[in-house]
């Protein structure tokens, strides 16, 4: 009677290219037990379930059962890798006042494969091609991060702007001749807090960061 010789899977792998990518593979090469052999593949490939070698497979492990021809088996893992995936790690800056076009997005990639190209949509008025969009209106803007390898992934951002900035003001007058006259503002829209100063008609200030003002006289 021959000895019982253990099933070695002897195993390989290739990665996948790409972080989000499902197209490494394993294949196993076994030697001892009783010829032929069957293979389950779990969880299931898209391509090679019951043969030697997994396709279409995703970064993780992956387990093998290799049974022989007297129904022996074994179960043997195999690690598929891949790159990190691509980050953008932006800096977002909205407009500083209405209608104006200040925003920027900075971006400092990392992950996959440098170096790194990026392309901006819509095309901003600076920066196409680098890592800077600068002068920004309002909007939705989308950077493609492309790696050495050529995985690619889009980012989304939002420049967004703050109200217009308006102001309601209402005055008591002064009358016969005495300095009870007063004023008050409301501010609505721009981005708190409000800097206020008041000034007489010489120009000179009154008064600051206050909402109301008293004993003013007519001018």
């Amino acid at each position: 009677i021959a000895p019982f010789t253990a099933i070695v899977a002897n195993s390989s792998s290739t990665p996948v290219t790409c972080a989000d990518a499902c197209d490494g593979t394993a294949t196993v090469g076994p030697t001892g037990g009783v010829a032929p052999y069957t293979y389950d593949w779990s969880p299931a490939p898209s391509g090679g379930q019951g043969t030697p070698q997994a396709t279409g497979l995703c970064a993780g492990v992956v387990t093998v059962t290799i049974t022989d021809a007297n129904n022996c088996s074994i179960d043997h893992d195999v690690l598929i890798t891949g790159p990190t995936p691509i980050v953008d790690n932006a800096v977002v800056s909205d407009i500083t006042c209405a209608g104006a076009c200040n925003g920027s997005i900075l971006l400092a990639p990392s992950g996959g494969v440098a170096p790194y190209t990026v392309t901006w949509a819509p095309v901003p008025p600076n920066g196409q091609g680098t890592t800077s969009a600068t002068g920004l209106c309002a909007g939705t803007y989308v950077a493609t991060i492309s790696d050495a390898s050529g995985c690619s992934v889009d980012f989304t951002y939002t420049i967004a702007e703050p109200a217009a900035l308006t102001l309601a003001l209402s005055v008591t007058q002064s009358q016969c001749s005495v300095c009870i006259g007063g004023a008050t503002v409301v501010i609505t829209g721009g981005t708190p807090p409000h800097a206020i100063t008041w000034r007489d008609p010489s120009g000179s200030v009154i008064a600051q960061d206050v909402l109301s003002v008293a004993n003013l006289c007519g001018g």
